[in-house]
This record gives structure tokens, C-alpha cells and sequence, in this order.
């Protein structure tokens, strides 16, 4: 499992360690020699730090959670805003064209007066 040079090294680690300091909570650190003597510890340690990242990770993927439904409502608005626009510029162009007949302007220019009041509908019900 360990390369000779490894195991020489934490068999000396081993030999010359001092004993563990005690912080007063009766918890003692950890020593690398543990690890290497003890491959249970070593699972623990991984679990540990498998664990905590788990955790971060659903934190930070929470807290995100609400941005992205507050850009998504953005979207939608300036989506919105884009077509209403479109449709104006569009609507006075066909005004701008028909302006000398004003029964075929009406006719022809009546599909985006309907159209920018379903945008305005979709709109309000948005809020």
C-alpha cells in the first residue's frame, strides 16, 4: 500500500513524535502518523472532508436558487419590453405607409393594436 520510502518515513515519524498536545477541550489533533497507522482514521478524515463538501456545495447551490428565479423574472420582463417595442415601431411604420387611406390603415394596422394589448395583458399578468 505505502512505498518503502513512505514506510520508512512514517515509521520514523512514529518513533520520534512527541505525544499529542491536549487544547483542553479533550480533543486531541491529528497526527499524520495516525493516518499512516491507522487506515481507519484515514476513512474518517475522508468521510470528513467528503461530508463538509456535500455541505458547501447544497449551500451555495440553496442560496442561488432565488437569483436564478429573480433573473428568470428579469428575463421575461425585458423579453416582453423587446417585443412591445417591436411591435410599436412596427405598428407606425404601417400608420407611416397608410396614413393617406385611413379606412385601410385601420384594417391593416388593426392586428398590432391587438397584438400590443395581448403583450401588455402578458405583462400584468407577470407582476
Amino acid at each position: 500500500m505505502l512505498s518503502d520510502s513512505a514506510h520508512e518515513y512514517f515509521s520514523f515519524a512514529l518513533s520520534t513524535r512527541s505525544p499529542p498536545v491536549d487544547f483542553g477541550n479533550g480533543v486531541s489533533p491529528l497526527v499524520i502518523s495516525d493516518l499512516a497507522s491507522n487506515p481507519a482514521s484515514r476513512v474518517n478524515v475522508v468521510g470528513a472532508l467528503t461530508t463538509g463538501l456535500v455541505l458547501c456545495l447544497c449551500v451555495v447551490m440553496l442560496t442561488g436558487c432565488h437569483y436564478y428565479e429573480e433573473y428568470r423574472m428579469m428575463k421575461a420582463t425585458a423579453d416582453l419590453q423587446d417585443e412591445k417595442a417591436e411591435l410599436l415601431r412596427a405598428y407606425r411604420q404601417c400608420l407611416t405607409k397608410y396614413q393617406d387611406d385611413p379606412p385601410k390603415a385601420k384594417e391593416l394596422c388593426g392586428p398590432y393594436t391587438q397584438s400590443l394589448r395581448e403583450v401588455e395583458i402578458k405583462r400584468q399578468i407577470g407582476r
